[in-house]
């Protein structure tokens, strides 16, 4: 899961706060749910949730979005500063994308386009941050499929390879018998990765 990385939840946080104006309460809360909040019989986190998706709809959402992918640096930093700079931004917008997507908020087909393009440029700047490997699956599998108004939730395990979790399959993934402790959403994607599975160790 993706925000189980440290990173992925230091910018998360900072993500919430900016969303919902401030650092504790039910809309901080409904964020940092990571999609968890949308189900039936919780009133009050429900109705938190959709003030953060009117919020993000309205437009707040659209200039998050694009203040990170511009990326606006000073002309006076010197390279290295500036590459890191937009691999920071870059994964900001991963990262946005995933909390918009938890709360069913829009994403614009050109929103999509970016992220999609981002994944695949994406040079393994802060590797543990957990859009790589299966995470970045879980993300893009999460993108393809998305629809507004049906919020994600990235609190389930997920396929170690194709990304889906039970929100999409119905079934919960299964661990792997053998030594890599992935999981897998049938016997077809095991076999997919069972070279992976024969490894002693695995690095994502």
């Amino acid at each position: 899961m993706i925000f189980d990385h440290e990173t992925a939840a230091e910018v998360a946080d900072e993500l919430a706060e900016e969303i919902a104006g401030y650092g504790d309460g039910p809309e901080y809360d409904a964020i940092l749910a990571f999609g968890a909040f949308s189900y039936p019989g919780n009133k009050r986190a429900n109705e938190a949730m959709m003030r953060v998706r009117r919020k993000l709809d309205a437009g707040l959402g659209e200039h998050l979005f694009g203040e990170y992918r511009t990326c606006k640096i000073g002309i006076t930093q010197d390279v290295s500063d500036v590459e890191i700079a937009m691999q920071g931004a870059r994964f900001k917008t991963l990262i946005l994308a995933a909390l918009m997507m938890g709360v069913g908020a829009k994403i614009t087909d050109t929103q999509k386009a970016h992220l999609r393009k981002v994944c695949a440029i994406y040079d393994g700047f802060l590797p543990e941050c957990g859009v790589v490997g299966s995470g970045e699956r879980q993300f893009l599998f999460a993108l393809r499929t998305y629809t507004a108004g049906k919020p994600r939730d990235w609190t389930r395990l997920n396929c170690y390879t194709c990304g889906r979790t039970s929100q999409d399959t119905g079934a919960e993934p299964f661990r792997c018998p053998g030594e890599c402790w992935n999981f897998f959403c049938n016997e077809d994607c095991q076999q997919r990765l069972s070279h992976v599975c024969d490894s002693d160790y695995i690095e994502e």
